[in-house]
């Protein structure tokens, strides 16, 4: 016997994407947009079951009507839903998981481990709830299977050695002892390949969507069949954008026009046809003419007209003509050559970008009013 899964995690239902202007709450709303997905999905390819393993909300104060409307959406699906809470929506007396959900949602509420059994699949399926915040109990090895069934488990918590940690650590000797055929986790929002210990399954999904510049790269869910000692999941991206970092060398570049070209061009090259709805933080380095100044605001403008969202982070340097140095004495001179003497006898790096920093500002300074937070 075998069933049809889909495990997802760290959805973060409610989310507020901060840090990217007036996208934020657009972005929040493509996260719940791609989590109904998800979930027509699961019913077009005919699931049995949908385990998440937690943090499906991004904290408990999930309004009601936001509620209401999600437990209508699983009340019509055709397979039944195993919700393990994790630490951003624990299972506490305030929390969403505490009021009356459709019958074919299961959720686990016990800080130690628990199971919902399925006679009709041979199945029993194991988790645990986060009570709080914090969870440094590990409860795998608890559970007392009956290895003639298809045993899964749904939980939240991080792959761990350190009796320190206070996200529900699980090592691999627990995964391997716990004699389950698929660990679904969650927690880690970077999707692991299926691993395998002794005769045991187990992945992270990662996040359906990103979030923010430390989430970068597709993301989805991973859906298939579970049978004994069998694990067929592939990974599905589902996402609508996807954050991405690039560094764009602009040495030699002398206009904001051959910036924002050189920026383009990058980002076509790393990411084709669809590169214009994603959201990029870029830094830019190389080096700058002492009279050329980078208006981090201008071109951010400008290209945000034709890219979804685009942050520039300025660690551009600036060229400085060393010979031609030695033959000028006047005032911008002089501030030049003391500030190359700081920089070069910086002892610690945070030192020597702090010069390098005044001197880029200080050339500035000479030309035009610095503003600068």
């Amino acid at each position: 016997m075998q069933v049809k899964i889909a495990h997802i995690a760290d959805i973060h239902l409610g989310v507020k994407c901060c840090g990217i202007g007036n996208r934020c709450e657009q972005r929040s709303s493509e996260i719940t947009s791609t989590f109904y997905k998800i979930v027509k999905i699961c019913e077009y390819e005919n699931i049995d079951f949908l385990l998440i393993a937690g943090d499906l909300f991004d904290d408990v104060g999930v309004s009601e009507l936001y509620l209401k409307e999600l437990k209508k959406v699983f009340s019509k699906v055709n397979f039944k839903i195993i919700i393990s809470p994790g630490n951003h929506d624990p299972h506490t007396p305030d929390s969403p998981y505490n009021t009356k959900w459709p019958k074919n949602v299961f959720i686990f509420k016990s800080l130690n481990m628990d199971k919902f059994s399925f006679p009709e699949y041979g199945l029993d399926i194991w988790g645990s709830a986060f009570q709080g915040p914090y969870k440094n109990k590990n409860i795998l090895s608890y559970a007392e299977v009956d290895e003639s069934k298809i045993n899964l488990c749904v939980i939240h918590g991080n792959l761990s050695n350190s009796e320190n940690d206070d996200y529900c650590p699980i090592s691999a000797g627990d995964i391997e002892k716990s004699k389950m055929d698929y660990i679904a986790l969650g927690h880690i929002h970077k999707r692991s390949n299926i691993g395998c210990v002794g005769k045991t399954h187990f992945a992270y999904p990662g996040c359906p969507e990103g979030s923010g510049f430390d989430e970068t790269g597709k993301k989805g869910f991973y859906i298939g069949t579970i049978a004994k000692g069998i694990c067929n999941l592939e990974f599905r991206n589902v996402c609508r954008r996807i954050y991405e970092n690039l560094e764009v060398n602009i040495s030699g570049l002398n206009s904001e026009h051959d910036i924002i070209d050189k920026i383009l061009g990058e980002i076509q090259n790393i990411a084709g046809e669809d590169c214009f709805d994603n959201l990029y933080q870029i830094k830019l380095i190389g080096y700058t003419a002492e009279d050329f100044f980078v208006d981090i605001n201008s071109i951010e403008a400008q290209i945000n007209d034709k890219i979804f969202f685009v942050k520039l982070i300025d660690q551009t340097e600036t060229e400085i003509d060393t010979e031609k140095l030695k033959f000028r004495n006047d005032f911008k001179s002089i501030f030049i050559k003391k500030m190359l003497t700081k920089i070069e006898s910086s002892i610690t790096d945070e030192e020597k970008n702090a010069n390098k920093l005044a001197l880029k500002l200080g050339l500035k300074a000479f030309e035009r009013d610095v503003k600068y937070n």
